[in-house]
């Protein structure tokens, strides 16, 4: 038996960034203000990013922060790895509790040496508890995918609401019961 193995290298950098806004109500004019944001410039020697689910053999070759390919500064966090066949690879990065509005967004700079890589986020749903794990749901959310191979590209999580919305349709449906967003956080 053969096994297909895939050398993948994947580069994150300066540029983890989530946005909140608030506008003003329906015509008030107020002082303008940036909207509130976290940003994580990589630019320490501490890895942010840790495994999370996969549905095929990893090899981890390095995880470490590198000043080989940055973005915007000094460093990036540098994935090498080996794959078997699989479909999925995940990845996830601590973030505090961030509520879910119609102005927040991610983004986050890729650089890869294979096309696919995907921005996804778990969106927890506090007010629906799942019956057999109860823990609080979730769903997943797609950002936009990378197809810029060997040039750093903007991955981005936009216009969440109607996401989360569909994916709570499936989840009701699922599990038939009334899945509520309110409260949800990334």
């Amino acid at each position: 038996m053969r096994v297909n193995r895939r050398w993948i290298a994947l580069v994150i950098s300066a540029g983890l960034v989530f946005a909140l806004g608030v506008q003003p109500k329906g015509g008030e004019e107020g002082p303008k203000t940036p909207p509130a944001s976290l940003h994580d410039s990589f630019e320490t020697a501490q890895v942010a990013w840790e495994r999370e689910h996969t549905d095929t053999t990893i090899n981890l070759i390095a995880q470490d922060r590198s000043v080989r390919a940055a973005h915007d500064g000094n460093l990036s966090e540098h994935f090498q790895f080996d794959a078997d066949t699989g479909s999925q690879f995940f990845v996830s990065y601590a973030l505090p509790k961030i509520p879910v509005t119609d102005r927040l967004q991610a983004v986050l700079h890729v650089r890869a040496n294979r096309a696919g890589v995907q921005l996804f986020g778990r969106v927890v749903l506090p007010a629906d508890i799942d019956s057999e794990t109860r823990a609080p749901s979730f769903v997943l959310i797609q950002g936009t995918i990378y197809d810029r191979v060997d040039r750093w590209q903007r991955l981005e999580l936009t216009d969440m609401l109607p996401s989360i919305e569909r994916q709570a349709r499936v989840l009701r449906a699922s599990s038939r019961r009334p899945v509520s967003r309110k409260g949800a956080y990334l």
